[in-house]
């Protein structure tokens, strides 16, 4: 499934969290907050010369 680990890493999360190792666990740690670094690495990949 790599759709699901390119997002986990966009977003800058340990493969290794247990929220991370599955599609609910990520959902969960969305609904729960992430860092702002995480908004940072994904609008750099969005719009990387912006």
């Amino acid at each position: 499934m790599q759709a699901f680990e390119d997002v986990v890493a966009v977003l800058g999360l340990s493969g290794d969290d247990a929220m991370a190792a599955s599609p609910f666990g990520l959902m969960a740690s969305i609904e729960k907050g992430l860092p702002v670094a995480a908004l940072d690495r994904m609008a750099r990949d969005v719009a990387p010369g912006a």
